[in-house]
C-alpha cells in the first residue's frame, strides 16, 4: 500500500519570488507519517509541483515553465487534459493520496480515476485550548472513518485565554474608541491577503475585494488591516468612505470581546465564524468561502466547479494507528469516546502562523 502525501503543490508565495508553498506538508507529514506507516503503507512526500524531483520534469512537459500566482489559481481550480495527464504522471503506483489542503482539481481528478483521497485543513475557531484539524474525501470508506473521529467543537468553552492584565491593557482604549465612535450602529471590516484560497472565484481566478468593497457599498465604521499584509488600496478604499483605521495593537480576538455589538464585516474570511461563536451579534461576509464546513454552512459559497464536500472537525485519532488501518481499507474503525483535548499540542506543531494571538 502506498500513499502520497502533499499539498497544493501548485500554490507559490506571492510576495517571496513564488517560492514553494510546503512548509505545512512537512508539518502533515510528521503528524500522520508514523501511524501510516505502522498502518502498513509506505509513502512518499511531495514538496512544490515545480521543485520536487518527482514531480518537476512531468509538470514541465505537460504544463510548462509557467510559475506565478496566476497560474497557482487556475490549475488549481480548472480541470484540463493536460492538469490530468501531469497528474496521471505525478501520482501513478499510490493508492491514496493525503493532503494538507489540496487543490480541487487533483481531489476531483482522484474522484474520476477511483483513487482515495483525504484532505486536511486547520479548522476556523483557533480560539479552543487547541487547533482543531478537520477533514473531507470523496471516498464512502474514508468518509465513514472521519465520521467516526468527529470533534464536536460546540462542546468546548467558548473565552479567549486572558489575564487580568491583559483586561487592564485594554480598558482605557476601550474607553477612548466607543467615546469616538459615538452611539448608533456601528461595524469593522476586516482586510484580508490580496491572493487567499478562501478567495477562489471557481473560474480560476479569484476574487477582487477591492472591487467587491465598491460594489456592496458598505460604510464601515472601523476597519482592522490584516496582520501580515498591507492593503494601502483597500485602506485608502475604506478611508474615503469614512472607515477609522484601527490601532494596530489591538488583535481580532480584542476586539470583538470589546465590542461584540458592532457589525463584522469581511470579503470571505473565517474570522466572521470565530466572531459569530464568541458572541458577536452581527456578521456579513461579502462572498463566503468556496468550501463549507460542518456546522458552518451558512460560511460558505461553493461555486459550480468546487468541491461538493463539507469538511468535518476531528480529533486527535487522525494520527492513530487503527485510523489508518480503517482509511487504508485493512481494518475497522468504529465509534468510540471523543479524545478530550491535549491543549497547545496542534498549536505547537503548526506554530506562531496559527497563533490565535496573532490575528
Amino acid at each position: 500500500m502506498r500513499a502520497a502525501i502533499c499539498g497544493d503543490g501548485f500554490r507559490v508565495h506571492a510576495r517571496r519570488d513564488n517560492a514553494d508553498y510546503t512548509f505545512s506538508v512537512r508539518i502533515l507529514e510528521r503528524l500522520i507519517g508514523p501511524a501510516l506507516q505502522s498502518a502498513g503503507a509506505s509513502f512518499d512526500t511531495f514538496g512544490g509541483f515545480y521543485s520536487d524531483p518527482k514531480t518537476r520534469l512531468a509538470l514541465q512537459r505537460a504544463l510548462g515553465e509557467e510559475r506565478d500566482v496566476e497560474t497557482w489559481m487556475l490549475r488549481s481550480q480548472v480541470r484540463s487534459a493536460s492538469l490530468d495527464d501531469f497528474f496521471d504522471v505525478a501520482f501513478q503506483g499510490y493508492d491514496i493520496i493525503v493532503g494538507f489542503e489540496i487543490c480541487p482539481t487533483l481531489i476531483q481528478f482522484c474522484e474520476d480515476r477511483g483513487k482515495k483521497v483525504l484532505d486536511f485543513a486547520i479548522h476556523p475557531y483557533r480560539f479552543l485550548p487547541d487547533l482543531v484539524m478537520m477533514a473531507r474525501s470523496p471516498n464512502v470508506e474514508v468518509q465513514e472513518s472521519l465520521n467516526a473521529i468527529e470533534c464536536f467543537v460546540n462542546d468546548f468553552p467558548r473565552f479567549i485565554p486572558f489575564s487580568k492584565d491583559s483586561i487592564g491593557r485594554i480598558e482605557k482604549s476601550v474607553g477612548a474608541l466607543r467615546s469616538q465612535l459615538g452611539s448608533g450602529s456601528k461595524s469593522i471590516f476586516y482586510i484580508q491577503t490580496r491572493f487567499d484560497r478562501s478567495k477562489f472565484d471557481g473560474k480560476g481566478s479569484y476574487i477582487d475585494d477591492l472591487a467587491l468593497v465598491r460594489r456592496a457599498g458598505i460604510s464601515p465604521t472601523l476597519y482592522k488591516p490584516h496582520p501580515s499584509e498591507p492593503r494601502p488600496e483597500i485602506e485608502l478604499e475604506l478611508r474615503k468612505r469614512g472607515a477609522v483605521r484601527v490601532a494596530p495593537d489591538w488583535n481580532f480576538y480584542d476586539l470583538v470581546m470589546a465590542f461584540p455589538e458592532i457589525e463584522c464585516i469581511s470579503v470571505s474570511s473565517s474570522t466572521l465564524a470565530e466572531a459569530e461563536a464568541l458572541g458577536v451579534r452581527r456578521v456579513s461576509m461579502l462572498a463566503g468561502t468556496p468550501w463549507a464546513i460542518k456546522g458552518l454552512e451558512r460560511f460558505s459559497s461553493p461555486s459550480s466547479s468546487s468541491v461538493n464536500l463539507a469538511y468535518i472537525p476531528i480529533d486527535l485519532r487522525f494520527t492513530s494507528v487503527n485510523f489508518w488501518k480503517a482509511v487504508l481499507g485493512i481494518g475497522g474503525f468504529s465509534r468510540s469516546v471523543t479524545v478530550g483535548f491535549q491543549p497547545d499540542v496542534l498549536r505547537a506543531a503548526w506554530g506562531q502562523r496559527w497563533d490565535f494571538k496573532k490575528q
